[in-house]
């Protein structure tokens, strides 16, 4: 491609240059054999037609006669080429028509064709070429013009006002700063093509508008874009290069057979005026990346060939109308989905659900007594969160995440599902409203994200604050299908969740690189005993099974707590202290 506008830039050039000279004397070149442009037997009298005709001269072709053309011709002010026969040409020959004639009724098959001009074309044969290129050219004759490979549309505007334009298979429109229109002749663009954009910002016109279309690449100059004035539907791949695509409030459709390429830095933008919709049947090989604002959409929907494919998206993103996810996963990284207070979700299942990734969050708003199902899951199982708003409590916006694993620390230290029995996940949730907030709870698992021995039977969802993660009554998990699910009731602070059973021991015990906190007798019948030399001061906290507590006492490295009024049973005892914090079970009896 790279080589054929140098010859298209060549040519014009050379062009230029030559209408600004004049000869005096005016000639006829008429072809007598066929035979070689260049050839001496080919013209009448042996006079071969120069590759820059002067002006006033005339090259004719009869019909029975075929002219190869072995070097460029350009055609300048008041010359004329009459072709009523036939006129071919090797690889790399232009053919260029700016301000002279073309005529006649024959076959023209060349391998580049430059058009500039307004007037002037009369042919009405039949026009095939490799490569068309067209800074202001109208068709208005009933000629038939093949472009094999590339419809290169360099400036203003080519317009079929009559004959008949098509497009080889797999041929590209290049649009570079020009545009096509078609006014009363045909274009057909129903066998497969492509479309390439380039240069400065352009609005898309008839190229987008084939049956035929696959193939979208936009690599506008940096800043640049290319704005729709209709609906798009990708059938091949959509590659961002360089650039943006603006919607322009136009809705943006990859069916099952599109894709959108990996390469590339270009960008999307939205608005609240455009739908996006990707059915691509494999997911999509690039990410979704959007401009700075403009990052919104009015509906997003997501239905993919496979429950496992997915969507990648590399920017924050606002869905104004409906999210909906049908089939398939939509990867969001480190980013924010957020969904007006308007917005609603349809569907949502195992089946097709949102990928939250390290900070990554689903945002949508609860409003009082209202209940909310977040949609959300790790790289390879489905964890929704359910938020019910109780009665009195301030409408919020929440934003909730999941990511496999459970920290020590909550969002930081060891890996609790290394050794500990848990569901293997955190959930972090946070709120807009600062107070006034009283919710419950649900989460959801799957028992492939159950470790070490997990006890669904004796389960409860822990919440990490004041430094450790705290303990809770113990419930049997609800089923659903393969699902599970807890709740926990009146949560009035946010930040990590995750899902323990009974046996679930989880503590900071490290002081100083080196001592631990430990609690001993266990089982224990009237006096516990704290060990945590060099911890400096801390403060037990000791709650029952329900979560409820029940005695609190200083510790100040060992410490010994009396528990003999305690009824017999399960308990937490929870330490928080400067250098080291952590949260044990022991059995009163």
């Amino acid at each position: 491609m790279k080589r054929m506008i140098t010859l298209f830039k060549t040519a014009l050039f050379v062009a230029a240059t030559f209408l600004l000279s004049t000869n005096a004397i005016a000639a006829t070149y008429t072809a007598i054999l066929s035979g070689a442009f260049s050839s001496t037997a080919t013209w009448s009298g042996g006079l071969i037609p120069p590759a820059l005709l002067p002006s006033g001269d005339d090259v004719i072709i009869p019909s029975g006669i075929t002219v190869t053309l072995d070097q460029d011709l350009m055609l300048g002010t008041s010359t004329s080429l009459d072709v009523d026969g036939a006129l071919t040409g090797g690889t790399g020959q232009v053919l260029v028509l700016s301000t002279g004639t073309l005529s006649g009724t024959g076959s023209i098959d060349i391998d580049s064709f430059s058009a500039a001009f307004t007037s002037g074309f009369s042919f009405t044969g039949t026009l095939t070429t490799n490569a068309l290129y067209s800074t202001n050219a109208i068709i208005n004759s009933t000629a038939t013009i093949m472009v094999d490979n590339m419809l290169y549309l360099a400036g203003g505007t080519l317009t079929m006002a009559s004959g008949t334009l098509n497009l080889g298979s797999n041929a590209t429109i290049v649009v570079d700063g020009g545009s096509m229109t078609v006014t009363g002749g045909v274009a057909n663009l129903n066998t497969t093509y492509h479309v390439m954009y380039k240069g400065a910002t352009s609005t898309a016109g008839i190229e987008l508008s084939g049956s035929g279309l696959t193939n979208i690449t936009v690599n506008t100059n940096n800043g640049q874009e290319v704005k729709l004035s209709n609906d798009l539907t990708v059938n091949g791949d959509l590659t961002l290069t360089m650039g943006a695509l603006n919607l322009n409030n136009n809705n943006l459709t990859i069916s099952a057979n599109g894709d959108l390429a990996a390469s590339g830095s270009g960008t999307i933008t939205s608005s609240s005026g455009s739908d996006i919709t990707v059915n691509a049947s494999g997911g999509l090989a690039g990410t979704l990346r959007f401009t700075s604002g403009g990052n919104t959409v009015n509906n997003f929907t997501l239905n993919l060939g496979s429950n496992t494919a997915s969507v990648m998206l590399s920017s924050n993103l606002m869905v104004n109308g409906t999210l909906n996810l049908q089939q398939g996963r939509l990867n969001i990284g480190a980013n924010k989905l957020e969904l007006d207070a308007n917005a609603t979700v349809t569907g949502g299942s195992a089946n097709s659900f949102v990928i939250t990734g390290t900070g990554g969050t689903l945002s949508l708003n609860v409003n009082t007594g209202a209940t909310t199902t977040f949609h959300i899951g790790t790289g390879n199982n489905y964890a929704p969160l359910t938020i019910k708003s109780n009665s009195g409590s301030a409408s919020s916006r929440f934003d909730v995440g999941v990511n496999t694993d459970v920290k020590v620390n909550g969002t930081t230290g060891a890996s609790a599902s290394a050794t500990q029995p848990l569901v293997n996940a955190t959930w972090f949730v946070a709120s807009s409203a600062t107070s006034n907030v009283n919710v419950d709870m649900t989460v959801m698992w799957s028992s492939g994200m159950e470790v070490n021995s997990f006890d669904r039977t004796k389960a409860y969802i822990s919440h990490y604050m004041n430094g450790s993660w705290d303990a809770h009554a113990t419930s049997v998990a609800s089923t659903s299908g393969s699902m599970y699910s807890l709740t926990r009731a009146a949560i009035t602070s946010f930040s990590p969740f995750a899902v323990f059973d009974e046996n679930t021991t989880l503590s900071v015990g490290q002081v100083a690189g080196s001592t631990k906190i430990s609690i001993y007798p266990n089982p224990v019948t009237d006096i516990i005993h704290i060990s945590a030399q060099g911890a400096g001061n801390m403060n037990a906290e000791i709650y029952n099974v329900s979560g409820q507590l029940v005695h609190t006492a200083p510790v100040l490295n060992n410490a010994s707590i009396n528990v003999s009024n305690l009824p017999d049973g399960m308990y937490y005892i929870r330490l928080n202290g400067e250098t080291a914090n952590g949260t044990h079970k022991f059995i009163k009896q």
